[in-house]
């Protein structure tokens, strides 16, 4: 599909896409925590969740997609099902969870190290007692992937996380008190994600409902394919905002690169109304 753009006051807005872009070629730097080491054989529980992270490297060679969220390859919803049949047996808390999060720092040499710890404490999480958790990721150099995938519970990450953050959340809460990677919120169906750093590419691709609330820049295509919720962008966004959406609402404050096209939905640029008609963004009388 050719991409149209709309763009807004185009000469005196180089230099405010270029601070956008300034902002995804590298994130700020996160002050790291000094990491705490835990006794393992002295907790039972604790030794119980790294024999089971242990026993399955989370690598699959299935390719197929899964259902709803046409992006997202078969081996991250695989994996999550086997953790979550293994911890079935478990008897744990909150406590234990914040517990395995520092003691991940140990494995972090391990390849699809992000990933798997992103659903792995995923699991953890959604099936927990309790409705809420406070952990954090700044103690660990390799950022988790997918953390809070298909997420119903009320999570506080302290710290930046990577790639596909709440990947198909379905209810809940999510406070990342730092940067997400790209893909954050992709096929999200519900909840409420906020994000006080900024976001990487093509964040809402694929949402159906939630909301999401950045409250710095995001990078390119944000939208995406986006057919239900609202996202709300407090500063910059890269190029092509919006492409190919179809439902669900826009809000950003500070300047994107340009609108790219798309069947539906709304966007609304500082408070002024944008539609579109015949695959063009149009201004609402």
């Amino acid at each position: 599909m050719k991409l149209v753009s709309a763009r807004i006051g185009v000469a005196s807005y180089v230099s405010v896409a270029t601070k956008a872009r300034d902002f995804f070629t590298r994130y700020r730097r996160e002050d790291r925590e000094p990491v705490r080491t835990i006794d393992t054989k002295q907790d039972k529980v604790l030794e119980r969740f790294i024999k089971i992270w242990q026993s399955d490297d989370g690598l699959s060679t299935e390719k197929q997609f899964v259902t709803g969220a046409p992006y997202q390859w078969f081996t991250e919803y695989k994996y999550y099902t086997r953790v979550q049949h293994k911890i079935k047996r478990v008897e744990y808390t909150k406590e234990d969870i914040r517990k395995f999060c520092i003691a991940l720092a140990d494995f972090q040499e391990e390849k699809n190290f992000d990933k798997k710890a992103g659903i792995f404490l995923s699991v953890l999480i959604n099936n927990m007692k309790e409705d809420s958790i406070t952990i954090t990721t700044s103690h660990l150099s390799v950022k988790p992937c997918y953390l809070g995938y298909r997420n119903i519970k009320n999570i506080s990450i302290d710290g930046d996380v990577d790639y596909g953050a709440c990947t198909l959340m379905k209810k809940g809460s999510v406070i990342v008190r730092g940067n997400t990677g790209n893909s954050t919120g992709e096929g999200m169906d519900g909840g409420e994600l906020i994000i006080t750093g900024n976001a990487g590419n093509n964040i809402a691709r694929d949402m159906k409902g939630g909301l999401i609330l950045v409250k710095a820049n995001v990078g390119y295509e944000a939208g995406e394919s986006m057919e239900g919720g609202k996202v709300i962008i407090e500063g910059n966004a890269d190029y092509d905002l919006g492409r190919h959406m179809e439902g669900g609402e826009i809000h950003i404050y500070g300047d994107p690169q340009n609108f790219a096209c798309g069947d539906g939905g709304k966007i609304f640029h500082k408070g002024k109304e944008f539609e579109f008609k015949n695959g063009m963004l149009v201004p609402v009388n």
